[in-house]
């Protein structure tokens, strides 16, 4: 089994109500670097400097000094680095990226639709994913609702009885989808206000299992 996760951004919650996003891919998950490898690259090398110049003065120093005089000391001194806290984003910052990734899901869902039914591949993978998500061991608070597949894209519909419920099923969700072999992305609708269901699809992207199938028959 592949891991999947590379990225999971609880927006709703930390937006106080714009939405909640998830992203998979077939890469195993990179964590963030507090200083990045270019700094750390740079930092060496602003250190061997200093190293570089502490022995030519300390040498000059020597050459310089009265007979009797005590040596100098030659202790070189690192560098002081002071890594800046990360920026919080702004809460139009944050807006614009709920709305760019509701604007990036809507266009998948409706790529999704306009792709053509393969009816082997579509019906094998509606079970699949229907076994999967009804044997998962964690089984979250989402309705599982079925899914639809075309020719390499799926949509898994799930209902949760509010958007705060939804929000904290996102790990659950998760462990139900983390067996299916393909990328795997959720995006909740932004909170305006109503009650009642809500709805969500999650999209999969089985485009390089799929191709990597296709080519193994040939």
């Amino acid at each position: 089994m592949r891991v999947k996760w590379i990225a999971l951004l609880a927006a709703g919650a930390a937006l106080g109500g714009l939405g909640a996003t998830w992203w998979s891919s077939s890469h195993a998950a990179v964590r963030r670097a507090a200083v990045a490898p270019e700094d750390r690259a740079a930092l060496e090398d602003i250190r061997t400097r200093t190293q570089v110049l502490a022995a030519v003065q300390a040498a000059a120093n020597l050459q310089a000094r009265p007979a009797g005089d005590p040596a100098p000391s030659t202790k070189v001194e690192e560098p002081v680095v002071v890594v800046p806290p990360a920026r919080r984003p702004t809460a139009e910052e944050m807006e614009r990226e709920a709305a760019a990734a509701q604007a990036a899901q809507a266009l998948r869902i409706e790529q999704h639709r306009a792709e053509r039914r393969d009816d082997a591949w579509a019906s094998t993978m509606e079970t699949t994913i229907d076994t999967a998500i009804r044997g998962s061991a964690n089984a979250g608070l989402g309705k599982y609702e079925g899914a639809e597949c075309r020719s390499q894209t799926c949509l898994v519909s799930f209902s949760w009885a509010s958007l705060e419920e939804a929000r904290s099923d996102i790990r659950a969700m998760m462990g139900r989808t983390v067996s299916l072999p393909c990328a795997t992305s959720l995006v909740l609708p932004a909170d305006d206000g109503t009650a009642g269901r809500i709805k969500a699809p999650v999209y999969l992207d089985c485009a390089t299992e799929r191709h990597a199938d296709l080519s193994a028959s040939r």
